[in-house]
């Protein structure tokens, strides 16, 4: 088994992947549908939820 060396090896066969097949990914905040939507909205809600119950439980522990 032969190991290339960068400095003799052509430029071509220093990349693993060629520029033509790489793929463009998505990004966050720019894909938009409804089951999306209902998602985001809904881990805010959950969210919002979740820091009310902490609060409350907060309050009632130390309201003496």
């Amino acid at each position: 088994m032969g190991v290339l060396d960068a400095s003799t090896s052509p430029l071509k066969e220093r990349y693993a992947v060629s520029n033509d097949t790489a793929t463009q990914l998505i990004q966050p905040g720019t894909f938009h549908d409804q089951l999306t939507d209902v998602l985001r909205n809904g881990a805010h809600a959950l969210l919002a939820q979740a820091i009310e119950a902490e609060v409350s439980d907060f309050l009632c522990r130390y309201a003496d």
